[in-house]
């Protein structure tokens, strides 16, 4: 499921970058460029509907 998540999330060209902190526990950083902060969160909103997921810390630098 974490294949599928990073590879959704990499589609979108220049709003996200993914990187695999922790496989084993399943801990993705998601990082989303100051100007984009927007478009990410509503990316990421639509798609906990379909792969349900936690937040476990944000760091916003808007």
């Amino acid at each position: 499921m974490m294949a599928y998540f990073q590879l959704i999330l990499e589609s979108y060209e220049g709003i996200f970058a993914v990187t695999t902190e922790d496989a084993d526990a399943g801990i993705m950083i998601v990082t989303v460029p100051p100007g984009l902060c927007e478009d990410g969160d509503t990316i990421l909103r639509e798609l906990r509907k379909e792969i349900p997921y936690e937040d476990v810390s944000l760091n916003v630098e808007r």
